[in-house]
């Protein structure tokens, strides 16, 4: 069964930045800060990696691949 996500109607901004530290054709690989959370999950939504970085290069089907670390700093490789 087919359902799209859940609208979070209101959702505390993070006011930091994503640096993107290398990026080709294929991959985006990203320094994610520790407080950002990677993927939506119950009160975020936009606030989280995955979606920021959608929306940063107009691209619906980036995908998390793989996080390297799991204390900060630590990298994001998303294709």
């Amino acid at each position: 069964m087919d359902r799209p996500h859940r609208w979070v109607s209101e959702e505390p901004h993070i006011p930091f930045d994503i640096d993107v530290v290398y990026e080709d054709a294929g991959i985006i690989v990203i320094d994610k800060p520790h407080f950002l959370a990677t993927t939506p999950r119950g009160m975020w939504y936009r606030q989280t990696a995955l979606i920021r970085l959608r929306e940063m290069f107009d691209e619906p089907d980036i995908t998390p691949a793989h996080r390297t670390g799991r204390r900060p700093p630590s990298a994001l490789t998303c294709s």
